[in-house]
């Protein structure tokens, strides 16, 4: 939207109402490129930190004489993965295409007009849900490579390090500022997966990937070379086949309801994902007047293994 600050700031109080007290909701906000670690400019953004949970959310606007189309849809939902968020919404005050429109509803992007955004409550937005979408990154013949932080040549482990590794993958191979054993090859990998890999990998069927990236953790990791030398570990290579395995899982939504005020309480919702248990707890979910506290717990629902 051209930077209209008063409609910014009128919806940025309207959103304030409907989500409970502990939602921070600042207009013209600026976030951290997880890539290129410089500022991107957010038109608001929805902060909700509660105890163990973050949640980020970024609400873009878009005041143009045509209705919205794909390719900007496309745009938030790259900057949406780029600043850690873990939803987008796109405000249009002309409407959108319907191709946008399909678009958004496939990458999950949540989509208003102006006039919506100003009456919608955003409780229901957040709070109300059918479904949870898991993705997974699935991988086949997967190679880790060091590499050269500059030039990215493979740098090749030490002999000893190397025959460990023959002998056992989860060989701790990596060390820490002490030069301790600290990570074994497979820590490096969830790592990765979990920070870098969730918003390249969209296909759904397997493909081949030489997957180049920095190695950034807040504790440095270190490893011998086939030289003898320490080297931190700052660059590295995963190639192999990787796919996104996507899954629909219903949720059960309980109310618990007041017998005399009639009014709700408490919402439940929960989830059952591989043998674990998601339960998302929501106090007074209907009055924007009262702090709203939310809940996340995840359960081991599978009988421990002998």
């Amino acid at each position: 939207m051209a930077k209209n600050g008063k409609i910014l700031e009128k919806l940025a109080s309207w959103i304030q109402q409907c989500l409970h007290d502990k939602a921070k909701i600042v207009a013209n906000d600026f976030l951290i490129d997880k890539d290129t670690k410089k500022k991107r400019q957010i038109d608001i953004t929805i902060t909700l930190n509660d105890g163990p949970t973050k949640f980020i959310a970024i609400v873009e606007a878009r005041d143009r004489s045509r209705p919205v189309g794909v390719p900007y849809i496309e745009q938030v939902y790259a900057k949406m993965h780029s600043v850690n968020a873990n939803m987008a919404i796109v405000i249009s005050s002309k409407g959108f295409y319907k191709t946008a429109k399909t678009k958004a509803n496939l990458l999950g992007i949540k989509l208003f007009s102006l006039e919506d955004a100003l009456r919608v409550n955003w409780s229901a937005t957040f709070n109300r849900l059918d479904d949870i979408e898991i993705h997974e990154i699935i991988s086949d013949y997967v190679t880790i490579y060091m590499l050269e932080k500059d030039s990215n040549t493979i740098i090749e482990f030490d002999k000893k390090s190397s025959l460990e590794l023959e002998k056992d993958q989860s060989f701790k191979i990596f060390l820490d500022k002490n030069m301790k054993p600290f990570k074994s090859l497979p820590d490096i990998y969830r790592e990765v997966l979990n920070k870098s890999l969730f918003g390249v990998i969209k296909n759904t069927s397997p493909k081949r990937y030489n997957l180049i990236m920095n190695y950034i953790s807040s504790t440095p990791v270190y490893f011998v070379d086939i030289l003898g030398n320490v080297r931190q570990l700052d660059r590295l290579c995963l190639s192999g086949k990787f796919w996104i395995k996507k899954e629909q899982v219903p949720v059960n939504l309980k109310k618990y309801i007041d017998c005399e005020s009639g009014k709700t309480v408490a919402e439940i919702i929960d989830a059952d994902i591989g043998g674990k248990s998601l339960e998302i707890m929501c106090t007074n979910p209907d009055d924007i007047n009262t702090e709203r506290k939310i809940h996340i717990g995840v359960f081991n629902t599978k009988p421990p293994q002998n």
